[in-house]
């Protein structure tokens, strides 16, 4: 599994550029989803933004799952960046990291008013994690909050094709 996500890891820059470029062709703002990133011998998962201007910002996930560093060798990253966009101030977690409430904290003191979460998750408990997360987050923050899930099949070791599961959300803190 570890050969194979570096091997996807390679393909990220190719799929990050098509998106990009269909984001500046349809003059729309694309949250890519996460995708594995092969630097400095380690393997991390990383959020893309891509705006219609043609610049792409990215979001390393802090915090891989127990699995993640089990079976693909990832590692987390050390920062987080809030990032300006013409509609306003964005914050991005990746799927685990919105149930940590300090990320949020932290992103909500740059003065963000939307956080995005890209994620993806097999069953229906982890799907339910990280909907009652940012809903959390979306009320202690009092911003917005989308949840964008992956949806289809992969192929695993564990078995043949694991379906995700996942609604696509979006939230919004009560501000008085």
């Amino acid at each position: 599994p570890i050969l194979s996500m570096r091997d996807l890891a390679l393909l990220t820059p190719k799929i990050i550029a098509a998106i990009s470029r269909m984001a500046v062709a349809h003059k729309v703002n694309i949250l890519a989803g996460s995708l594995p990133h092969f630097e400095n011998k380690a393997i991390h998962n990383v959020a893309y933004f891509c705006h219609r201007n043609g610049r792409v910002d990215s979001q390393y996930k802090l915090h891989p799952t127990p699995a993640e560093k089990r079976d693909w060798g990832m590692v987390g990253g050390n920062s987080l960046t809030a990032y300006d966009t013409d509609f306003g101030r964005i914050g991005m977690l990746v799927c685990y990291d919105v149930e940590f409430p300090e990320l949020a904290r932290l992103l909500a003191e740059q003065n963000i008013q939307l956080l995005l979460v890209p994620f993806w998750t097999d069953n229906k408990n982890g799907y339910l994690r990280i909907r009652l997360c940012a809903q959390a987050r979306a009320i202690e923050n009092e911003c917005y909050v989308v949840i964008a899930g992956s949806t289809g099949h992969r192929l695993s070791t564990r078995c043949h094709h694991q379906r995700s599961y996942c609604k696509c959300r979006m939230y919004t803190g009560c501000r008085s």
